[in-house]
């Protein structure tokens, strides 16, 4: 848990910037999530699940593969338009 804490950028103290806001909002997140969950697993309330799933493991079919083989395909042209509009509209 101190890990976090050791990383934390040093600040002048005489001086507010949003930049010292959100490492604040950053650090107290992560820090209040990392204690509640040590908390709970020395306390003993997680536990692992009672038995086995009652239910089948469905995997993905051939035609879900291919859903998400459009999905990237249709990512590598949107990102390949944003290049090319970069080359065309030229510096600045």
């Amino acid at each position: 848990m101190t890990h976090a804490v050791d990383e934390t950028p040093f600040f002048p103290p005489n001086r507010y910037t949003p930049t010292r806001g959100d490492t604040t909002v950053i650090l107290g997140s992560y820090l209040g999530v990392h204690l509640a969950v040590w908390c709970n697993y020395h306390l003993g309330l997680m536990r692992g699940p009672a038995a086995t799933p009652p239910y089948p493991i469905i995997w993905p079919t051939y035609e879900q593969f291919l859903q998400v083989g459009s999905v990237e395909v249709g990512q590598h042209f949107f990102i390949q338009s944003l290049a090319n509009a970069r080359v065309i509209s030229g510096p600045g």
